[in-house]
């Protein structure tokens, strides 16, 4: 064995080809044998279990990629790559011609009729035709319709089967400062100069409406009426977007609100799943729910309807003289897919 390692060494070293030395005919190991024919029994029996959970498990992992999607996306992105180098190619003349090849031309454009949506939808939304669930209505939000029964569900009076409430379980979260002008002297600057100043809107109807008709033309936000189909078709809440953002196909929820009567009774998260499917049918991307990071329990009922919190932007606002961290959340056209059904069963959950 000494002599056979030694000889290694040297041809190594030499740069001999071959080695000088075989080792002796005792230590090389005999060649293996396989007779296929001559196989015992229990040996067969392990080879043919070892096959078939071989083959087994390689279905399962193929069935497994197949529904959770993976092999989809991966295909997706294969393609895509293909549509992203391709693109590359094409602009590459343009480049060599003088022209700018910009980062963005190396992704694939988005889908036509979302390029027409970012066209075609208006800065304050409005429903046609009513959105109609399994308890609940949506719809656009009218004043000599719904003011009244709005006011009514909302001022703390005793509603249906609820007692009288403290009207800040409705409005104490919400964003009560208006634009108003300040009184001067002067009449020109009177037009001129403007202060915020907050609005009562449980105070009276004159107010309530005075509210959302402002915020309405101030802050370009769209108002729903969320109606009880099992009380005759009365109003019981609102949902309000605000922040629409047509170019990018994004908008936000600014508020939602149900009368305390039917806090528990899953019918805003009804409204709310409404209003996304409306929403990402028309063409939108993104919507996304803006509350102060201290809001609890709008933050739990938005990630309850398939939202993602994102980040806390710090020093966002100054509301009531005070500043407001903002908890961010949002959920994606590409979220829904998964996020509709569940938040389908969680309605279902209550029936």
């Amino acid at each position: 064995m000494k002599q056979f390692i030694l000889s290694l060494v040297l041809s190594g070293l030499v740069g001999i080809g071959r080695v000088a030395a075989a080792p002796p005919r005792d230590m090389m190991m005999p060649p293996m044998q396989f007779d296929l024919y001559n196989i015992k029994t229990p040996q067969l029996i392990g080879i043919i279990v070892g096959c078939c959970v071989f083959a087994i498990t390689i279905a399962v992992v193929i069935y497994l990629l197949i529904a959770s999607g993976t092999l989809q996306r991966a295909l997706t992105e294969l393609a895509n790559d293909g549509l992203s180098t391709s693109a590359g190619a094409a602009n590459s003349g343009n480049k060599k011609n003088g022209g700018f090849l910009s980062p963005y031309d190396e992704q694939p454009e988005l889908y036509d009729h979302l390029l027409t949506a970012r066209t075609q939808l208006p800065q304050i939304l409005d429903i046609d035709t009513p959105l109609k669930g399994e308890k609940v209505i949506l719809r656009s939000y009218r004043a000599e319709k719904d003011a009244k029964m709005l006011f009514e569900a909302s001022n703390g009076s005793a509603q249906y089967h609820e007692s009288a409430y403290d009207p800040g379980r409705v409005w104490g979260w919400c964003n009560l400062e208006l634009l108003q002008p300040v009184p001067v002297a002067d009449p020109l600057q009177q037009l001129l100069a403007l202060g915020y100043e907050d609005v009562h809107p449980w105070e009276s109807q004159t107010t309530f409406q005075l509210y959302f008709d402002t915020i309405k033309k101030q802050r370009q936000c769209s108002l729903f009426t969320i109606v009880d189909q099992e009380f005759a078709g009365k109003a019981i809440g609102m949902v309000v977007l605000s922040r629409n953002e047509p170019a990018n196909l994004s908008v936000n929820i600014e508020n939602v609100w149900i009368t305390p009567a039917f806090h528990g009774s899953k019918k805003a998260h009804e409204a709310v799943l409404l209003l996304l499917s409306h929403l990402f049918e028309r063409g939108y991307r993104r919507v996304t729910a803006m509350m102060d990071e201290r809001y609890v329990s709008a933050r739990k009922f938005f990630m309850r309807c398939g939202f993602l919190y994102e980040a806390t932007l710090r020093k966002h606002q100054i509301l009531r003289q005070r500043n407001c961290n903002t908890a961010l959340y949002s959920l994606v056209n590409s979220d829904w897919v998964d996020g509709e059904g569940k938040l389908q069963r969680l309605c279902c959950t209550f029936n």
